[in-house]
């Protein structure tokens, strides 16, 4: 019987300890052989045996790669060769030798990204970091330059992005992101690994690619030996060459020409055209993106344009039509007509392009179109610089871009439409010159074009910049008031930043970065979900807690679904939670996991329900990267899956199997990188070349990604850690209280006459704004109903008694707001007002029938009985300081220096256990016992706090004892409701009005640093006084007060700060006084006082 063609004998005989082949096994080559090995054993050759076949055949294959080799050399040199940057290549590499820092300006196509580094390398600098603001851009960059070197440099040339990377000890050209590099300064500020940085895409101006420049700037100070590579297709020449002080070289690109037409536009947009308006904006210190009109997108132009390519241009001429507008409404409402246009004259192909389509979908835009039919792309700016297609012939340019702005004053982002800039109008135009003559149609008049920045606004004069701050304080690279950006934010921003970093813990009250801060900047998420993982290491729900950060952390999974599209919708009901958003995901996720364990396909489950399964791939890279932070910083009193743990759960799957699924993966991460163009059909669907169409998911081959996944994960390990549907009750209260911790003071409460509103109606009021929730409980209002107060009395002429009313036990705690053509709520969390309040709010004012409470000065908490008040208030007091002091000890194995310590992680105060002789001395003389008029209640809890922060007690708190209290807290029951405050409340609450500077002085006892008993009004003698104010933690702990800068923080802010804890409250803001010219971090009402004391100088 004749032996197989290919079987383990020939593989050892070739590719064995003493193989004769030069290629290794399981490389690429070797797939290509085995393939080469089998045809050729078919074909019979005239050999004597089976060694003889294959030393013949590797004789054969080895002649045949040489030749392929020689023939693909030629071809990339030539292609090399033909790029405009290769005139460049001598006066490139003598400019950066003899240079510090050099702006390289290269038009779109001239090569820059792939040769600039070849061209650094082959002159002899053998350490190249080449940074990219995108991951894709890292891995596809790498990849061509090892193709154009044919490989030969091998792992020399690399990439490295979050979650994976090809680095070795032999690499001399990184590809990687901006945050990889960054995170490598925190752990060497040298940067020694490297002789060259390149800084691609410095156009874009990213935050992290802004901070990055500061950062390079400030270490070039102490790398004299280093050279800086800044590339653009359009930078702002002045502006970086002023921040550097360096030579341009400015690259041609390979670019035909491109006709311009502006189109006929009925009213031009004033801002652009009003020459004031235009003054008032050159004359501002900050730029600003210019707001376009609110006008509803119209397809009737668009759609005159396709019209106008089928007469002009004959159908079996090339060239594609990309569309650029605003955002997914826009290309919804065009792509719809378009379609229809399309369907009729069977010419065109629409497609949508923008990031929350799936990956499958955006890939549909560079597949091939049918002989006679062009492809009419639809898009947001992604297609300006992010994505390349090929083909395109025509532009339409609508002008708008949408951006998201930040608003400190109500903490929400802002998603508005803007007109572009002058550079990006260059761009989107420069897309149809690509591989021949082009055309671009404005939908903008040439006098609104002359009207629009040079540049787009970037991102660190609009968004929030407190992981930027946290960066500055971490690294210990000064004052984030005076870094040295290459456009100073304001300080309104900055400012902001810091106020909101104190309050979360990460800044004490000197604005010195604390432990808590240093591991959250180590953190690869935002400080409020890293600030929740720290938390929620006390507790013995570890693990949901992570995969809740993750399920946060990421972009929203879902795909866009339209309308018809009704059993998507119905499927994704099935999987909502009526504990909020975060636990919706949880579904989602434990869904997706439960699947992957029964070892079904998952993209078919993914697709059918409008999921995104790429981001289910980054939920558990997340977590596992959590977990591995968790493990670094905090101690292992958890349930986190330890080493040996770990080790044992992957010793359960036999050597062999894991060996099989690791050739598999490397084998299809090779095929991935090969991947063919398919063709699109003028129907819905597409094919690949010469592959069966008809093969569905079910019956496809492993992903890579699948195939890391098994690899790395049990399914049904994540599934038990991951599924909340497992949790009791008391661990869902817990888990959301955990949650709410990291995100305090995002809340908000229902309007108390939602009942009477339609679902898409509903009314939320935060501090500062009523919102529109979008989440689950948009879909399903009736579980925010509240049950109906008294109802109404038709003999009352009291307006408010006329109408029914609705009263709430829960609040709903957020991510952020986000305003679109509405304010709406993102990632809501349902969970009860009276716990979330006694551990977190900043303020707990208490009535003088301890029945009301007033949380953070907006929000009222009526308990039906004084006993459950005093209970609760007390149990929410411990809490506060254990859980804060368990954590702080936690955090322990990180290196402190000078007196650091966590002084408001819950918005409370630690000590450090050294002073608490002193402390407690001092604390005794502020001792209520003596003042007879205040509550016994009051004062035991006075006495029980200044017992509680003693010494021996921080040393002997452990997990444990939060969790138990955790649990007496949620499972208390007590009778409550939750309502906004209304100003003519509050007297009848506490029988005067409590909040005029007068009162707070006076009649204000801190029972707690956070929680406040206000007294009947009476005469107070100096003593008494002194004894309602608890210390500061610096006069505590002896350590001098802190001064501080008269320029940022004004004497009635300092004043402040002496009459109430040590805190920096999340109301104050920075206002600018017109008087004094100063900006100051004031309340409303300090800033009323200032403008009266400035007023009488």
């Amino acid at each position: 019987m004749e032996r197989e063609p290919w079987n383990k004998t020939t593989a050892d005989f070739l590719f064995g300890k003493e193989g004769i082949a030069q290629f290794k096994r399981y490389s690429h080559e070797y797939d290509d052989f085995v393939v080469f090995y089998k045809k050729y054993k078919q074909a019979k050759p005239e050999v004597h045996n089976q060694f003889d076949y294959a030393k013949r055949a590797l004789e054969l294959f080895n002649d045949f790669l040489e030749k392929k080799k020689e023939k693909l050399s030629i071809k990339i040199k030539n292609e090399r060769d033909g790029l405009p940057v290769k005139k460049y290549q001598q006066v490139i590499v003598d400019t950066v030798r003899d240079n510090r820092v050099v702006l390289i300006a290269a038009d779109t196509g001239a090569g820059k990204s792939t040769q600039i580094p070849q061209y650094l390398m082959e002159a002899g600098f053998n350490k190249i970091a080449c940074t990219q603001p995108r991951r894709i851009a890292c891995y596809s960059l790498a990849k061509r330059v090892s193709y154009e070197s044919l490989n030969q440099y091998g792992s020399e040339i690399a990439y490295q992005v979050r979650f994976d990377g090809s680095k070795t000890n032999q690499t001399r050209v990184l590809f990687l992101t901006e945050g990889v590099l960054l995170r490598q300064f925190a752990l060497d500020p040298y940067l020694k690994d490297y002789n060259v940085i390149i800084i691609d895409e410095v156009h874009e101006r990213h935050i992290t690619g802004d901070f990055l420049l500061g950062i390079l700037k400030k270490m070039m100070e102490y790398r004299p030996d280093i050279h800086l590579v800044l590339m653009s297709a359009t930078i702002n020449a002045e502006l970086f060459s002023k921040y550097f002080d360096a030579p341009i070289i400015e690259i041609p690109g390979r670019m035909y020409p491109v006709t311009i037409e502006y189109m006929q536009v009925d009213e031009p947009d004033s801002n652009l055209t009003d020459p004031k308006a235009v003054q008032e904006r050159l004359g501002s210190k900050i730029r600003h993106s210019i707001p376009s009109r609110s006008i509803k997108i119209k397809p009737g132009p668009y759609l005159k344009i396709l019209e106008r390519i089928d007469q002009k241009i004959p159908s079996n001429e090339r060239g594609d039509l990309l569309i650029f507008v605003s955002g997914m409404n826009e290309i919804g409402i065009l792509s719809e007509e378009l379609r229809q246009y399309a369907a009729f004259t069977r010419k065109w192909i629409v497609l949508e392009l923008h990031s929350s389509l799936s990956v499958e979908e955006q890939e549909k835009v560079f597949d091939i179109a049918p002989e006679g039919v062009r492809k009419c792309i639809i898009s947001t700016n992604i297609a300006e610089t992010s994505v390349t297609i090929d083909g395109i012939r025509f532009i339409i340019d609508s002008g708008k871009v949408k951006e998201i702005g930040h608003d400190s004053l109500v903490n929400s982002s802002k998603l508005s439409e803007y007109w572009i800039s002058k550079s990006s109008a260059k761009q989107r135009a420069g897309r149809a010159g690509r591989t021949g003559p082009g055309e671009c149609y404005r939908f903008y008049s040439k006098a609104e074009y002359e009207g629009f920045n040079d540049f787009p606004v970037p991102e660190i004069l609009r968004m929030p910049l407190d992981s930027t701050v946290l960066s500055i304080k971490s690294l210990g690279i000064g004052d984030p008031l005076s870094f040295d950006f290459i456009e100073q934010p304001s300080e309104e921003n900055i400012s902001n930043s810091i106020i909101k970093l104190v309050n979360i813990g990460c800044l004490d009250e000197k604005f010195e970065i604390t432990n808590l801060g240093r591991v959250l900047s180590s953190m690869p998420v935002e400080t409020i979900f890293g600030k929740m993982l720290i938390l929620g290491s006390v507790s013995e729900l570890v693990t949901p807690v992570l995969a809740i950060a993750a399920v946060l952390s990421i972009q929203s999974p879902y795909t866009r679904v339209q309308e018809s599209e009704s059993r998507i919708a119905q499927k994704r009901r099935e999987m909502h939670s009526v504990h909020g958003d975060p636990f919706t995901l949880m579904n989602i996720f434990a869904e997706w996991l439960k699947e992957k364990s029964s070892g079904q396909k998952t993209k078919k489950w993914a697709k059918s329900r409008g999921v995104e399964e790429q981001r289910m791939y980054e939920i558990v890279k997340l977590k596992s990267q959590f977990e591995s932070i968790l493990k670094s910083y905090v101690r292992n009193d958890g349930e986190v899956e330890t080493e040996e743990q770990m080790l044992e759960r992957l010793e359960d799957m036999p050597k062999y199997q894991k060996r099989v699924q690791k050739r598999l993966l490397e084998k299809r991460k090779r095929e991935s990188r090969a991947t063919t163009r398919k063709f699109l059909k003028l129907e819905e669907g597409y094919t690949e070349i010469a592959s069966n169409s008809d093969n569905d998911d079910e019956n496809a081959d492993d992903t890579v990604q699948e195939l890391e996944f098994k690899i790395s994960h049990d399914a049904q390990d994540l599934l038990i850690q991951s599924d909340v549907t497992l949790l009791s009750k008391r661990e869902i209260s817990i888990l959301k209280l955990i949650l709410c911790s990291g995100l305090y003071p995002n809340i908000a409460i229902p309007d108390e006459n939602n009942f009477a509103r339609g679902p898409s109606d509903q009314v939320f009021h935060t501090k500062n704004k009523r919102i529109l929730p979008t989440s689950v409980f948009a879909y399903q209002p009736e579980l925010l109903q509240g049950e109906e107060t008294v109802p109404p009395d038709p003999n009352s002429n009291d307006l408010e008694s006329l109408h029914s009313k609705r009263a709430y036990r829960d609040i709903l705690c957020y991510t952020e707001i986000l305003e679109t053509s509405k304010p709406y709520l993102m990632n809501v969390t349902r969970l009860g007002a009276l716990p979330a309040a006694l551990l977190f709010a900043k303020t707990v004012d208490i009535s003088p029938n301890f029945k009301h409470l007033v949380v953070d000065e907006w929000l009222e908490i009526e308990l039906k009985s004084k006993e459950d008040s005093i209970q609760m208030l007390e149990l929410g007091a411990w809490l506060r300081y254990a859980w804060i002091t368990v954590v702080n000890k936690k955090l322990s194995n990180i290196e402190k220096t000078g007196s650091q310590s966590i002084p408001q992680v819950l918005g409370g105060i630690v000590f450090q256990p050294e002073t608490g002789n002193i402390k407690k001395r001092v604390l005794e003389n502020n001792n209520l016992d003596s003042v007879s008029y205040v509550p016994l209640f009051i004062k035991q809890m006075r006495n029980s706090w200044i017992e509680l922060t003693s010494t021996d007690i921080i040393e002997s708190l452990s997990d444990i004892d939060v969790t138990d209290k955790l649990v007496d807290l949620v499972e208390t029951e007590v009778e409550y409701v939750v309502r906004k405050l209304r100003l003519t409340n509050i007297s009848s609450i506490f029988g005067y009005e409590p909040y005029s500077s007068e009162v707070q002085e006076n009649l204000m006892i801190q029972a707690t640093p956070n929680f406040r008993y206000y007294i009947s009004p009476r005469e107070v003698t100096d003593t008494e006084l002194e004894s309602f104010k608890l210390p500061k933690p610096m006069e505590i702990s002896e350590v001098s007060s802190n001064k501080v800068n008269a320029e940022h923080h004004a004497e009635d802010a300092a004043n402040a700060s002496k009459s109430n804890p040590a805190e920096v409250d999340a109301t104050r803001h920075s206002y600018e006084c017109q008087t004094c010219q100063k900006t100051l971090l004031l309340t409303k009402p300090e800033i009323s006082r200032h403008q009266n004391r400035c007023s009488k100088k």
